[in-house]
């Protein structure tokens, strides 16, 4: 297959793609990324690279930097608001959002390796559009890594998809700030259902082109059947031997227990109808990359078949310890 740069390929196809407007391409320092101080000083830098201290490429940017405010964060207006307390501009719509699903796979590289794999892997792409909308985050695979950055990947517990990998897809739905148990600002649990039913249908057609393709564990189906294997793989096993050895009681089976534990996770009666519905809500000036609380607050549905109906109210309240290690 012949090679040329992607953006021209696109420009070169108008019969198939279009380019609705000019790409941007930023380098930036990985130890900047979720540092806004960083971001107020020095965005321009990050968009109109001056590695070579081009006095009048510069000036350019010190102008930029000091007449636009930077484009990648918004801070908490509060005037007694730590200077951090910031989260991405795209993701403000997150804010005290209800996940109605959400679910991620691991696409291998595999699918790329010749026209055939192209052709199954697109027709996957296309069909589970119509059942819903999703994203693929290149970031997020290891595919063509350096042999260090495989080995070092290789000695964590993440599920050994990631290694070969080209991207993450990720397919969710959701519906804006909603709050279980406060009357007029409840979720609607009908259409919640709806969706959940078509991200899962979505999810087959990409799961039908990579069956092995595991789920990672900060993106992933909260009712995840098969937990074990999607999150771990081939290291599930080894997790479990050590858990059993330095944690025989369950002290610590899970975060979720903790956040249970500690209030910060409850089982309100609204969500327990929600049965296959998983709900975080984040609090509006908190993203969790920046030393922030993560999570507000939990509704843990029915956890112990996935289903409504079934389970006593011991059941209902309590986090299965073994389903999370």
């Amino acid at each position: 297959m012949e090679r040329k740069p992607f953006l021209d390929w696109a420009r070169h196809s108008p019969d198939g793609y279009s380019v609705k407007w000019p790409p941007i391409i930023a380098a930036i320092p990985a130890r900047h990324f979720w540092d806004p101080q960083w971001w107020k000083a020095h965005w321009a830098e990050a968009i109109f690279a001056n590695p070579n201290g081009n006095p009048l490429l510069g000036a350019f940017d010190y102008g930029l930097e000091h007449l636009i405010s930077q484009p990648a964060y918004s801070f908490d207006p509060r005037p007694d608001a730590a200077p951090n307390h910031a989260w991405w501009k795209g993701t403000t719509g997150e804010c005290s959002w209800f996940i109605w699903a959400y679910q991620s796979l691991w696409l291998p590289e595999s699918l790329l390796a010749d026209d055939a794999s192209r052709q199954r892997l697109a027709n996957a792409l296309f069909v589970g559009s119509r059942h819903s909308g999703f994203e693929l985050h290149f970031n997020k695979g290891l595919a063509g890594a350096t042999p260090d950055a495989i080995a070092a990947a290789k000695d964590t517990s993440t599920n050994p998809a990631v290694l070969t990998a080209f991207a993450l897809a990720i397919v969710g739905d959701s519906e804006g700030p909603a709050y279980p148990g406060i009357a007029g600002h409840e979720p609607s649990v009908d259409d919640g259902r709806q969706a959940a039913e078509r991200v899962e249908r979505c999810m087959n057609e990409l799961r039908a082109v990579a069956p092995n393709g595991g789920e990672y564990v900060s993106e992933s189906n909260y009712f995840e059947k098969g937990f074990q294997q999607s999150y771990w793989g081939s290291n599930y096993p080894r997790l479990a031997e050590i858990k059993k050895k330095y944690d025989p009681d369950g002290c610590s089976s899970s975060t979720m227990e903790w956040a249970r534990s500690s209030g910060a996770l409850t089982v309100s009666p609204s969500s327990e109808r929600l049965g296959s519905i998983a709900c975080v809500i984040k609090p509006s000036f908190c993203w969790c990359s920046l030393g922030l609380p993560l999570l507000q607050t939990i509704h843990a549905p029915r956890v112990m078949d996935g289903t409504t109906g079934s389970g006593s109210r011991d059941d209902e309240n309590r986090l299965d310890r073994d389903r999370l290690l």
